[in-house]
């Protein structure tokens, strides 16, 4: 056997080792429906199978967005301060206005970007859920929820559903089966809130998805998946707002 094949057989090898032993907490899906974004994520922090925290903030609010991040602990620290801290800059210079979730999608992809070709790469995956609010005051929804999905080398795209982590083509398979679902119109459509008309979409579908995306990972997963810390976070037009899934 030449050492090319060799060489490509060991790499192959390693690669494989390093998703077994990939952490708990690295797996997080995001989707859109109709009046809001959702990303959802498990809270664990472990590593070789050894659960180091239960309560690791994987996806955090920044303005009137929730940043979600996976890869190494201390490169996603570094862009949730980062992002903060430009968020809070943005504010002062724009009438106390947070930036929005495409301009917060941008920021983040551009620090990830410039680190690439340095001895400083940061080794992170993203999803920047939001709402853009619309300029038009005859808009009947008031704007449109946004989902941005972000790799380790600055690679950004808008989609209604997205996932990171060792079991990607799996979950993306399973939002993509609900698909049709998630866009799906209530049917009271045109509800007043407030002398507000605004589209909205049934709030316990997203529940229901994203429960069954994780028992449906729980079975076929390779590590333990703790099914009861799952965390599902919505940004729609009024707020953002951690959804219970019990």
């Amino acid at each position: 056997m030449q050492w090319s094949s060799i060489y490509v057989l060991l790499t192959f090898a390693i690669l494989l080792i390093e998703n077994v032993l990939s952490d708990k907490g690295a797996v997080m899906f995001g989707f859109t429906t109709p009046d809001a974004s959702y990303v959802s994520f498990n809270p664990s922090l472990g590593h070789n199978g050894v659960t180091l925290k239960n309560d690791f903030a994987w996806a955090r609010q920044v303005g009137e967005s929730y940043v979600g991040i996976q890869g190494d602990v201390a490169d996603c620290e570094e862009i949730f301060s980062f992002l903060k801290s430009q968020n809070i800059a943005h504010s002062l210079d724009f009438s106390e206005k947070p930036m929005s979730t495409r301009v917060l999608a941008h920021v983040c992809r551009s620090l990830i970007s410039e680190r690439l070709r340095t001895s400083r790469r940061l080794n992170v995956n993203a999803l920047v859920a939001g709402f853009e609010k619309s300029s038009d005051t005859n808009s009947v929804s008031g704007g449109k929820p946004v989902l941005y999905w972000l790799d380790d080398v600055g690679s950004m795209k808008q989609t209604s559903y997205a996932a990171h982590g060792s079991e990607t083509p799996f979950l993306l398979s399973m939002l993509d089966q609900r698909k049709l679902d998630l866009t799906k119109i209530s049917d009271s459509s045109l509800v007043d809130v407030d002398q507000d008309s605004r589209i909205v979409s049934d709030p316990q579908l997203a529940k229901t998805v994203t429960q069954e995306c994780w028992k449906q990972l729980q079975k076929r997963s390779r590590g333990r998946v703790d099914t009861s810390v799952v965390r599902l976070y919505r940004v729609n037009k009024d707020e953002c707002k951690n959804i219970s899934l019990e």
